[in-house]
């Protein structure tokens, strides 16, 4: 749900209240034993009340996530301080600096420059142009690593739609737009991200002492999934083959014609980028956390003298939604394991793979795992949830807890419908393709 967008009260609106209120109530009649606790019972029915909140969205997300907080300390499932503790961990606030550097590169026109180079760059035909949407998604997600940059990908993708006077539900229009997707989502695979593998890792941190990835880990582990952003621009060129071949090349040109001439700020954000850039590749060499490098890089680009931004468009531009819905969301994993929940699943699920589980076995559950909470949990709502559960297994198997990491990531990608991921629903909602 996007945060300015209004809730229409009507008969349907109250069905959904009524699912979300009776479905936890249900829960508390479950008998409990050893392993099903009465503090774990009431962690669930309050857990499960958010969820379904978040699923059908009856309230603004960050509501739902101070509702989920305020639940979990006001009927003594743990205390505030703790379950505000996930508002300590540094991947929030490089969540918060991520949305606060897009604001102000944005307000730039350094990332339209970019964008319109990198498609001139690979016009000329329908596969090229999906190669260039495929790169700019890389680049994005290098210069700002951030899931919120799919947003700027699928913005520019409806843009060149428009441009080239596609059809809404057109082939030609569909591939467009989903490359965009493809193309932030894929690279994140091996571009670390606060939201993405940062996310996950803070989860598994909550867990396993001192456990943390780095950005050139990310990298280096998952190497192999740079092709794939060329692969899927590929079948894409197959599968929504257009009728006839065009290029973009002109509508680029003129685009970059108006832009006119490389501004000294955008020449400022730029040096700051790279610098964000070079602090999080070398962060395992220089020790320091990855969080100090998105935080100097927020101060710099809203140092006024500089002309990148300034503090009107701090206070217009910059949501803390998301920021809420982050912190919320992980202290269900992190009140989950206070009072046992965590543990108790991860006894079930390790019975089930069994202690001479292969690591295909393992990657394969957990990899199953995320994609069928997937249909009801939010992508960050099902890291906070598993990760806690599904790293002790990893590390008592003797597998690298990174796999968690990577495959509960990935999982949050791979959905069956628009709704499962906010970047892959904003894609279908500019109504250029049908949900079906």
């Amino acid at each position: 749900m996007h945060p300015t967008s209004k809730i229409e009260i009507n008969r349907s609106y109250w069905l959904k209240w009524a699912i979300c209120v009776i479905v936890p109530i249900l829960v508390l009649l479950i008998p409990t034993n050893e392993l099903f606790t009465p503090l774990i019972r009431k962690y669930a029915a309050i857990t499960i009340f958010a969820i379904l909140m978040f699923l059908f969205e009856v309230l603004s997300p960050a509501i739902i996530g101070m509702a989920l907080i305020t639940g979990y300390a006001f009927f003594d499932v743990c205390t505030l301080a703790e379950a505000l503790s996930p508002w300590s961990n540094s991947v929030i606030y490089q969540c918060f600096c991520c949305i606060a550097i897009i604001a102000a590169v944005g307000n730039t026109k350094l990332l339209d420059r970019i964008a319109y180079r990198i498609v001139l760059l690979f016009s000329g035909s329908y596969f090229k142009l999906l190669c260039g949407l495929g790169v700019l998604g890389v680049v994005l997600a290098i210069l700002i690593p951030s899931a919120s940059t799919g947003m700027l990908c699928v913005a520019m993708a409806y843009g060149i739609c428009q441009a080239l006077q596609l059809k809404p539900n057109s082939s030609e229009a569909a591939g467009l737009m989903l490359m965009a997707v493809v193309a932030l989502t894929a690279s994140q695979n091996f571009i670390y991200s606060p939201e993405g593998v940062g996310g996950c890792a803070a989860m598994v941190g909550s867990v396993i002492d001192g456990f943390s990835i780095s950005y050139m880990e990310v990298l280096l582990d998952n190497i192999v999934f740079i092709p794939l952003v060329f692969v899927m621009a590929f079948v894409y060129s197959k599968i929504f083959k257009p009728e006839k071949d065009f290029s973009s090349a002109e509508f680029c040109r003129e685009k970059l014609s108006e832009l006119g001439k490389i501004e000294k700020n955008e020449i400022n954000a730029v040096v700051i980028l790279l610098f964000l850039v070079a602090f999080l590749a070398t962060s395992q060499f220089h020790g320091k956390n990855m969080a100090f490098a998105y935080i100097i890089a927020t101060l710099l680009l809203y140092f006024e003298p500089l002309g990148i931004a300034d503090r009107n468009v701090f206070a217009e531009k910059v949501n803390m939604v998301m920021v809420v819905v982050v912190a919320s969301c992980m202290s269900i994993g992190t009140v989950g394991s206070l009072v046992g929940a965590s543990g108790a699943l991860g006894q079930v699920l390790f019975s089930f793979i069994g202690a001479d589980a292969t690591p295909h076995t393992f990657a394969l559950t957990t990899w199953l795992c995320g994609v069928v909470s997937n249909i009801l949990m939010t992508p960050v709502a099902i890291v906070t949830f598993l990760c806690p559960i599904l790293a002790p297994i990893a590390d008592q198997l003797g597998y690298s807890v990174k796999t968690v990491c990577y495959l509960v990531y990935q999982a949050g990608n791979d959905v069956f419908f628009p709704y499962e991921n906010a970047t892959v629903l904003m894609c279908y909602g500019f109504g250029l393709m049908t949900m079906k």
